[in-house]
């Protein structure tokens, strides 16, 4: 099954203290062509992680993959997905506190590829920054610095929220 790492980074620049964020995309650690890198402009930390979830399925769509493993370093994203959304669409993406959901739009976004193209997707934790050397790690260290490179250098990714981002029934 295909497996895809993905990471997300903001921070201020040195020079000139602006918000920053990027994110990374790694389909095969050892073949440059299978990388993604792309600068946020600025946004939250957060909101990198869950885009670089819904470029990776972008990415997936375009490459005709219906069921693929997301390896993440940040338990948000995985616990946003796994864990929360389906109380969330069934609140009409309103959290426990009643209160709209950070990034809900990006959220339902990546939600509503994986449904209208009829996709499975396996979420799995990574260890950031671990110090033993496995195939995990080097893919998500990988992952990392395209985030950070995206963050200054990267292809602009803008999200353009759907017209209508229906919230689909919870089964």
């Amino acid at each position: 099954m295909p497996k895809v790492y993905v990471d997300g980074c903001a921070y201020r620049r040195d020079t000139d203290h602006e918000l920053v964020a990027g994110v990374g995309v790694v389909w095969n650690p050892t073949v440059p062509e299978e990388t993604l890198k792309h600068s946020l402009g600025s946004q939250t930390n957060q909101y990198a992680e869950i885009a670089a979830a819904l470029v990776a399925v972008q990415s997936a769509v375009q490459k005709g993959i219906r069921e693929l493993v997301i390896c993440t370093d940040s338990d948000y994203v995985r616990q946003n997905f796994v864990s929360h959304l389906p109380n969330w669409k069934q609140n009409n993406m309103l959290n426990s506190k009643g209160k709209p959901v950070h990034h809900g739009s990006l959220i339902l976004a990546l939600d509503r590829l994986v449904w209208d193209h009829d996709m499975t997707i396996y979420w799995k934790k990574v260890k950031g920054h671990a110090k033993v050397d496995s195939p995990d790690k080097i893919g998500n260290d990988l992952a990392d610095q395209l985030a950070k490179e995206g963050a200054l250098t990267g292809e602009p990714w803008r999200f353009s929220e759907p017209e209508t981002l229906a919230v689909h029934a919870v089964t």
